[in-house]
């Protein structure tokens, strides 16, 4: 018969606390190479199965733990991110948000996945998050990631309905496009989405002149 037990927090910390660091460091390697292999499966990815989007969340976010402790931080944004996208709720922003906080401090090139679970526990503090990291990457010349960074505040704003800040946002993502230089159909991609703003804000006679 299966059985399982929960254990207290503060009961499994001082378990780990006496445990030495050599068993610790075991643990979290197995178990997470566990988890992230129970996430794979879910997704789909193993063995041609369907995607269990219930268990591919809850592979993902019991795996960031163990990865956290090895300083995996690429791998666990990756994982937080695929589980977060999965069900984006506020429930879900809550678990997630103290992981991806500690992954931006030590990788800023996962702001943008942060910004994506402000953005639904505070659109605000989202932007001004996008914006600083846009700003930053292009001033240390990753225009791609800056691209990447406006398209998210693209987004953020339309969805929120700042209208004017997302058309703007556009015009500074079809810029750093160029700076980065991305090819043609990324640079139409940029056209489409000025085209989607500029509609939503009633301008669409501009809208299909520029079409035409």
């Amino acid at each position: 018969m299966n059985e399982t037990y929960a254990v207290h927090p503060g009961v499994a910390e001082a378990g780990r606390a006496h445990a030495g660091q050599l068993f610790r460091d075991a643990v979290d390697a197995l178990a997470g190479g566990f988890w992230d292999s129970v996430h794979q499966r879910a997704s789909g990815k193993v063995g041609g199965e369907s995607v269990d989007t219930e268990l591919l969340v809850r592979a993902g976010l019991a795996a960031v733990p163990y990865l956290l402790r090895q300083h995996r931080w690429d791998d666990a944004a990756s994982l937080l991110e695929a589980a977060f996208v999965r069900t984006p709720t506020r429930a879900n922003a809550a678990a997630v948000l103290p992981a991806i906080r500690q992954i931006t401090g030590h990788k800023p090139q996962w702001s943008g996945v942060l910004a994506k679970v402000l953005a639904v526990t505070d659109p605000p503090v989202a932007v001004a998050l996008l914006r600083t990291a846009m700003a930053e990457a292009a001033a240390h010349g990753d225009y791609r990631t800056a691209s990447a960074n406006a398209g998210r505040l693209l987004e953020l704003c339309r969805s929120t309905g700042q209208l004017p800040e997302a058309l703007e946002a556009a015009e500074q993502k079809a810029f750093y496009t160029r700076q980065a230089g991305l090819g043609p159909w990324n640079q139409l991609a940029d056209e489409v989405w000025r085209l989607q703003v500029l509609a939503a804000m009633g301008h669409s006679d501009q809208v299909l002149d520029e079409v035409t």
